[in-house]
């Protein structure tokens, strides 16, 4: 009776050390960016923990009897979990609808892409704006360079808002100040050359049907659809959590739902990361029986032509196939870049590429803090690293236990030597941490050879 006491009392510890682990991450924000690479070393260390002594928190929560009350109380919270998250999304979908407005910078520069193809532009050309936090960057930086710019741009926010809401291709002159070509001025160029949609046609074309439908709404209307979709498809496709031991399947619940990250980034702040890591988990879950290798690489390749990150932790995985499958994924992605690539390709590679890998460092990472040439080596080591980890994950082990502790441990590898570590990128290690914790907690490793 006391062992089984103890045993849910210290369930309950790991659960609150874990929701805990991860709200750190909202309490310390913006200015903290040391903080938050602390924090992400210790959310390291916390997996690697996890991912050592599996075994044996395997055989405690199967060992551990569950009473008729706890488990009442437990299903309890997991679908008050599952209805505040519901409730959010449709709160929030109701409240864009309503306001004619949404929250956050993802959702709104896709909504703006969508109105950019109704007015017959690229939503990736040069010519084009439906992302303003550069321009508005460039009105600070206006004071600080004037030599660079001629003409003032921005010159006031009233002109700013009668551009958003028409997408006059005629007001963009009076919008974007002309760079000097002084070589002073060559990060004002490219951010001025870089105001159009940050993520890949794939990812606009799953929200158009949505924002057909229910305009801004549909921003939240997709972000739950797809959310809804996802849970369906892994619970059929990836780790039978139905058929997980009670305690099991309940703490991976509480995991995946617990902190707050899905809901506030991607059902409050419009954030958009929920798509790409679905169909990137849905083609990891397909890529690992031969038979459903083909839908595998059509699923990544709708994860890696939405956004490059994070289905590019499971690319690697493609390599356990064959030619054919590699090739399916490879003309699939070429098939959905093609068309914008023929109508603007120095402004998808500007968007896409350029701004990704020249955009400033901000005060949520480690590496705002760090000298130039320190940031330079951590992250070429961390490159490095993460190759040669993933080459040895997917080729040698062919193993779901490291399959996941690579993907969980380069997630984090990788927000610590970036240049920015928003909040929506800790949804990609909220998910992705449950879903390694059932898998390790449900399926046997499979035996290495000699």
């Amino acid at each position: 009776m006391s062992q089984s006491r103890n045993g849910f009392l210290l369930l309950l510890l790991w659960l609150c050390v874990h929701i805990v682990l991860f709200e750190y991450f909202v309490w310390l924000d913006w200015e903290a960016g040391i903080e938050r690479g602390v924090g992400l070393v210790c959310l390291a260390l916390y997996s690697g923990l996890i991912f050592k002594n599996r075994e044996k928190i395997r055989s405690g929560l199967t060992c551990m009897p569950a009473k008729h009350w706890q488990r009442v109380c437990v299903t309890l919270a997991v679908a008050l979990l599952v209805v505040w998250t519901f409730g959010t999304g449709v709160q929030s979908w109701m409240k864009a609808a309503h306001d004619d407005f949404i929250p956050g910078d993802m959702g709104r520069s896709t909504f703006q892409s969508f109105r950019a193809l109704q007015t017959g532009q690229s939503p990736y050309g040069q010519r084009v704006l439906v992302d303003f936090e550069p321009l508005l960057q460039m009105k600070k930086l206006n004071e600080e360079k004037p030599f660079c710019f001629q003409g003032e741009g921005v010159r006031t926010y009233s002109a700013l808002a009668r551009y958003w809401q028409t997408l006059d291709a005629r007001l963009f002159e009076n919008m974007v100040p002309k760079v000097s070509d002084d070589e002073r001025c060559e990060v004002e160029r490219r951010m001025l050359a870089s105001l159009g949609l940050k993520y890949g046609p794939a990812m606009l074309t799953m929200y158009v049907p949505f924002i057909w439908m229910w305009g801004k709404g549909g921003i939240f209307a997709a972000n739950l659809f797809y959310l809804i979709l996802f849970g369906l498809l892994a619970f059929f496709c990836g780790p039978q959590i139905g058929r997980a031991n009670f305690w099991v399947a309940a703490c991976c619940m509480l995991m995946l739902l617990g902190p707050s990250h899905i809901r506030n980034q991607g059902l409050i702040a419009s954030a958009n990361d929920l798509l790409p890591l679905g169909w990137a988990m849905m083609g990891y879950f397909l890529l690992n029986k031969k038979q459903t290798w083909l839908f595998g690489a059509f699923c990544l390749s709708l994860s890696f032509s939405a956004k490059f990150l994070p289905g590019l932790f499971f690319i690697p995985f493609l390599l356990r196939t064959n030619l054919k499958t590699i090739l399916v994924f490879t003309g699939l992605v070429f098939l959905w870049f093609a068309p914008f690539w023929f109508w603007d390709a120095q402004g998808l590679w500007n968007n896409l590429v350029v701004f990704m890998l020249h955009r400033p460092s901000d005060s949520t990472a480690l590496a705002h803090y760090l000298s130039p040439t320190m940031v330079t080596i951590i992250q070429a080591l961390t490159g490095v690293g993460l190759v040669g980890f993933a080459l040895k994950t997917s080729l040698q082990h062919k193993d779901p236990h490291i399959d996941w502790l690579f993907v969980l441990l380069g997630m984090c590898a990788l927000l610590l030597a970036g240049k920015i570590f928003h909040n929506n990128y800790m949804l990609w290690v909220q998910v992705v941490c449950a879903f390694a914790v059932l898998t390790w907690l449900t399926q046997e490793a499979p035996a290495q050879k000699e």
